[in-house]
């Protein structure tokens, strides 16, 4: 089973998806549907996990800056699909 962190185009967490058979989404394919429809993004939650000190005391914004996520000056997502 694998684990996303949701957000939206301000880079603000809207929750944890979990992504397997017994899940009510149960493919990357169907993630990414719901992802669009709701003009959401997503990050695997692995990428946050065994990072160097001060990582946790980073905001969420920071920590998808970090992952290579890119903001412009008014704050929202750039570079994105949708």
């Amino acid at each position: 089973m694998d684990v996303y962190k949701v957000f939206n185009r301000k880079g603000k967490f809207i929750k944890n998806v979990h992504i397997g058979p017994s899940r009510k989404i149960k493919t990357l394919p169907e993630l990414e549907t719901y992802l669009r429809e709701n003009q959401l993004f997503a990050q695997a939650s692995a990428s946050f996990e065994h990072r160097a000190d001060g990582w946790d005391k980073l905001s969420f914004i920071d920590k998808l800056k970090n992952l290579g996520w890119q903001f412009g000056s008014n704050g929202e997502l750039k570079g994105t699909d949708w």
